[in-house]
């Protein structure tokens, strides 16, 4: 083999690092205001100093699993760096690999169709929308389908390949999961005859088991979601399909990135036509499922918004079944994936049919709308994410809740609400995550129908003594009994009408700031109960694991739920929800960890087997992995 050219040297060494260098720029960019020292709180994105480690990696609840198993990860490196600098590395890595793998989708063509292709798909208000709403499983996913994309539209090509692919978009959660299984059975239906589908179904499924067995154990606890039609995707208007086609449509309209700004439908309509235009030049032997990939994105994406199909769609969202696809937007990627390289494309194939000036016009079409598109979201997403510097009264309410040990319970008593430290943003409870351990915390959303999305039946119990608290009565002996230890009241909405706990005797205010108190239940015996009154101290080396002292029945302050044995004897649920553990001796143990211990084991062992195929006969890592 002869040696390349050193002339040629440099420039392929610039061909395959300027990709990065402007994916890092873009993420940098994107990030902007959040790059500063502080917290994120904006939605559903709570970044912290400490991210606790997720209690579904363990099959526990209370909360669904929805951060497993990306966050996992980011909870370690938490544990020696701080976890926003963690964070906020891994969302300007995000954006940077989005980047990188849109463009080497067209990677064999001149720059300029590939820094279209990377900043239509990297730069999309779609991305930029996620990052900053906190939907991370999201952002993950579209980070890591360009790359894995050919592989899983040619699944029986190489099922080992495929099934890594599943295995990395599996590592992003349900939302990757769901992709996974689109794209392989978009590439079996263009396989025809030579499809393998039991094995690549297996295979993909095997990817999927990091997130998808500890979903179920923790689903099956009781978990009620809030209604579908509150997540349909915003689409109103004639052009409100197109704004969707340009990454717009996120279901609540305040939260998306560039809001209200001019020229989107007609954009996403002439990205639409150019990516008709490029589809033929896409990759031969993925296009064609890539282009259905796109079709499916889109139709699910306005199922829940279209008049005549909404209907439908809602009641198969509602079963169990459908219940991940509640919030239909979120397989958009499936359908910007393919048009940001086919519209780059079709903007080319347009151009070579003319020369001078309106070669340039046509090359620079798409280009100038994804970059129209894109800035809204420069320097902080529109205001979304600045970072929050967290009061001295947080750190002190934090440092006294570990210290001390057991149950807290958050209010005001609500599950979103306009957070003032994050000046005013909505946010989802950031409680139950600053302080990590056992909280309670509200998680009715409050939309159009009651729902309860965290598996904690102790939450009916404290919906009542919230209105005992604002109606002035003292509540302190009573959540003694549901286990609590800390109250935390954030002077957030109207955190004013729980003032009577000010004056509760069974409470002790031990913090005292202006945007938060802590209180004290002075009733608290213990994490641990028994009926005689005895306080059993738990000690075990993991938390579904805890050995405790022989003793009578006991009441364990804890989310109740199906599944923990003491010995060989089950326990129960409570009335107000707590964990009731028989008399007895010997471990507390929690059974179905061992089943997601047992679907991790499988995950893992399968990557490793199909690893050691993918690379046999190579003794170097191999380049073609995915």
């Amino acid at each position: 083999m002869h040696a390349a050219p050193a002339e040629a040297r440099p420039r392929a060494a610039l061909s395959a690092w300027w990709p990065w260098a402007v994916g890092a720029a873009l993420g940098l960019s994107v990030l902007g205001p959040a790059l500063a020292p502080g917290a994120l709180f904006n939605l559903d994105l709570v970044l912290t100093p400490d991210i606790p480690l997720p209690q579904g990696v363990w099959g526990l609840g209370p909360e669904l699993p929805r951060r497993l198993p990306f966050m996992v990860p980011l909870a370690w490196a938490s544990s020696v760096l701080d976890g926003t600098v963690v964070a906020k590395a891994a969302l300007v890595a995000c954006f940077a690999i989005a980047f990188v793998g849109a463009q080497r989708l067209v990677e064999e063509h001149g720059v300029v169709t590939r820094l279209t292709a990377g900043l239509l798909y990297g730069a999309s208000p779609f991305l930029a929308t996620r990052a900053a709403t906190g939907y991370l499983g999201v952002v993950l996913t579209m980070a890591v389908l360009p790359w894995v994309l050919p592989r899983l539209l040619r699944p029986s090509s190489s099922v080992a390949r495929t099934l890594l692919a599943g295995a990395a978009l599996g590592a992003c959660g349900i939302t990757g999961g769901i992709v996974a299984a689109s794209s392989a059975t978009a590439g079996l239906i263009a396989e025809g005859r030579d499809r393998r589908v039991v094995r690549v179904f297996g295979a993909v499924l095997a990817g999927q088991l990091l997130w998808i067995v500890p979903g179920l154990v923790v689903f099956r606890q009781g978990v009620r979601l809030a209604s579908a039609g509150d997540f349909a995707t915003r689409a109103t208007g004639l052009g409100g399909p197109f704004r969707v086609l340009s990454g717009h449509g996120f279901w609540q309209d305040t939260f998306q990135v560039g809001h209200g700004q001019v020229g989107v439908a007609v954009l996403g309509g002439v990205l639409l036509v150019l990516g008709a235009l490029g589809h033929r030049d896409l990759a031969p032997e993925w296009r064609r499922p890539a282009a259905w990939l796109a079709v499916v994105g889109v139709v699910v994406a306005l199922a829940g918004s279209l008049p005549g199909i909404e209907g439908l769609w809602g009641r198969v969202v509602e079963t169990p079944v459908g219940a991940p696809l509640r919030e239909g937007q979120r397989l958009l990627p499936l359908y910007l994936v393919w048009m940001a390289p086919a519209a780059a494309l079709g903007a080319r194939r347009l151009g070579d049919e003319v020369s001078g000036g309106r070669r340039t016009a046509w090359l620079a079409l798409p280009l100038v709308a994804a970059l129209w598109l894109a800035l809204p979201g420069l320097w902080g997403a529109g205001g979304q994410l600045d970072a929050v510097r967290i009061p001295d009264e947080w750190a002190e309410a934090r440092r006294t809740v570990r210290a001390g040990g057991g149950t807290a319970v958050s209010l005001p008593w609500a599950q979103y609400f306009n957070l003032n430290v994050a000046g005013g943003r909505r946010v989802n409870d950031v409680m139950p995550l600053y302080l990590g351990g056992d909280v309670l915390a509200a998680s009715d959303p409050n939309l159009d129908e009651p729902a309860q999305e965290r598996a904690d039946d102790r939450e009916t119990t404290m919906d009542l003594l919230a209105l005992r608290i604002r109606a002035g009565e003292p509540v302190g002996e009573r959540l003694a009994e549901l286990g609590v230890r800390w109250v935390v009241l954030q002077h957030d909405i109207d955190w004013q009408t729980y003032l009577s706990l000010r004056d509760d005797p069974g409470l002790r205010r031990v913090v005292d700031g202006p945007t938060l108190e802590l209180f004290e239940v002075t009733g608290w015996k213990g994490e641990i109960v028994t009926d005689e009154g005895a306080v059993l101290h738990p000690d075990g080396p993991v938390a579904p694991l805890v050995d405790l002292a022989p003793s009578g029945a006991a009441t364990w302050a804890r989310p109740g739920a199906a599944g923990w044995m003491r010995g060989l004897a089950p326990a129960a649920v409570a009335g107000d929800g707590q964990l009731r553990l028989p008399a007895g001796r010997g471990l507390v143990w929690y059974w179905p960890a061992a089943v997601v211990l047992l679907g991790d084991i499988a995950w893992l062992a399968a990557v490793l087997v199909a690893w050691r195929r993918t690379s046999r006969g190579s003794a170097s890592v191999p380049t073609d992995v995915l």
